[in-house]
């Protein structure tokens, strides 16, 4: 579907409330659920050399960020409040956007960024983070993007986290949903 016209001002402050504030709010509760490496990324990261040198941008709670203790792994997300949780568990981390990632250019063997690119609100958005993974890439580096899709389904059945286009819920609905997701985050 095209993107809807936006300014990039516009996408930028469509992204702060909607997404950064969000995670900033939620980023306990996310952590604690989302925990488990999914079984691709490590297997992408198990292809990587000894010693690479690794960026996951998006890095959310850092569940891949120990997966190898025999590679250098530098995790950035935009929320600071993700990055502080993550920093319980890792220390190589930095607060950064994925469209303009704080690192020098070809300085990473293999580059992650897992369920990230779809919350940039415009095509040319989703553009220029792709572009900026490539930049601090080495040449011949590895990247590994994975995407929600809106028509992604499981088992012949449409995916339940998406909110189809009819249903229109209050935040405080959304923010219930979250909350007993589940009871064992719960402090």
């Amino acid at each position: 579907l095209p993107s809807p016209v936006l300014t990039n001002e516009d996408a930028s402050s469509l992204e702060n409330q909607h997404v950064r504030q969000v995670y900033n709010k939620i980023a306990d509760h996310f952590a604690c659920t989302r925990e488990k490496p999914w079984p691709n990324v490590v297997k992408f990261l198990m292809t990587l050399q000894p010693y690479s040198k690794v960026l996951d941008v998006g890095c959310g709670s850092g569940r891949y960020l120990n997966v190898r203790n025999d590679i250098f792994m530098l995790g950035c997300d935009f929320s600071s409040s993700l990055i502080e949780v993550c920093s319980k568990k890792h220390k190589f981390l930095v607060v950064g956007d994925g469209l303009n990632i704080p690192v020098r250019s070809a300085s990473f063997d293999a580059c992650i960024c897992i369920a990230v690119i779809h919350h940039y609100s415009t095509r040319e958005r989703r553009e220029t983070a792709i572009k900026e993974l490539l930049r601090v890439l080495v040449p011949g580096g590895s990247l590994l993007i994975y995407v929600w899709a809106e028509e992604q389904s499981y088992k012949n059945k449409n995916s339940s986290y998406l909110k189809s286009k009819d249903s229109a819920s209050s935040d405080s609905d959304a923010h219930e949903r979250l909350k007993n997701t589940d009871a064992s985050c719960q402090s």
